[in-house]
C-alpha cells in the first residue's frame, strides 16, 4: 500500500512551518504511477503557502517493489550526521517475514535512485570494488601458500610489489 501522511515542513525560503502532505510508503505493485515521481523527487517536494517556495521534505520513505522483492528504506540524515533510530523488533519481523527481499537503507535520495535503477535492471548492488579486494587477496593467499607453503612463525611479515611477493622475519 502507498501511505500519506501530514507532516510539518519548515520553509527553507521564509522559515515558517507549512503542513505538508507527504508520502511514508509507495508500492509500485499497487501504485506504478508513483515510481516516476520518486525517480525525480517530486514525491517528496512541498510548496510552502506562504512564500510559494518550493522545498524537498526530509521524511522516512519506503519504496517497495514486490514484483523484483525489493524494498529500500531511506533515512534522511537528521542531526550530527545521524539518521532516526530504526526499533530492533521491526528489524526481526522484517527479516523473517521478507528473507527472500532485497532490503536495502540508503541516507541519501540519490542513493535511493541508485537502487532502484540497480534491482529494477536485475543486478546485484554489491560494488564491485568491495569484491575486488577479497578476490585479489584470494588470488594473492594461493601464490603465498604456493611459494612458502601454510606455516607462519610469529614476527614475519610479508611484502607484495612489483618484483613479486616476499617473505622475512625480524
Amino acid at each position: 500500500m502507498s501511505i500519506q501522511h501530514r507532516v510539518a515542513a519548515v520553509c527553507p525560503n521564509c522559515g515558517k512551518v507549512t503542513e505538508s502532505k507527504i508520502r511514508g510508503t509507495v508500492n509500485i505493485g499497487l501504485n506504478p504511477e508513483l515510481r516516476e515521481g520518486v525517480l525525480t523527487g517530486r514525491i517528496r517536494r512541498a510548496t510552502c503557502p506562504f512564500c510559494s517556495s518550493e522545498f524537498n521534505v526530509e521524511w522516512l520513505f519506503l519504496y517497495h517493489d514486490p514484483t523484483r522483492q525489493f524494498i529500500i528504506s531511506y533515512h534522511p540524515i537528521i542531526k550530527d550526521g545521524r539518521t532516526a533510530p530504526i526499533p530492533t523488533e521491526t528489524l526481526d519481523v522484517s527479516e523473517k517475514v521478507l528473507c527472500n527481499y532485497n532490503l536495502r537503507l540508503v541516507t541519501s535520495w540519490n542513493h535511493l535512485r541508485e537502487k532502484i535503477g540497480i534491482f529494477e535492471d536485475g543486478l546485484d548492488d554489491y560494488p564491485a570494488d568491495a569484491r575486488f579486494p577479497l578476490d585479489m587477496y584470494r588470488t594473492v593467499q594461493q601464490e603465498v601458500i604456493k611459494k612458502f607453503g601454510r606455516g607462519w612463525e610469529r614476527g614475519e611479515w610479508m611484502t607484495i610489489n612489483q618484483g613479486g611477493i616476499g617473505r622475512g622475519k625480524r
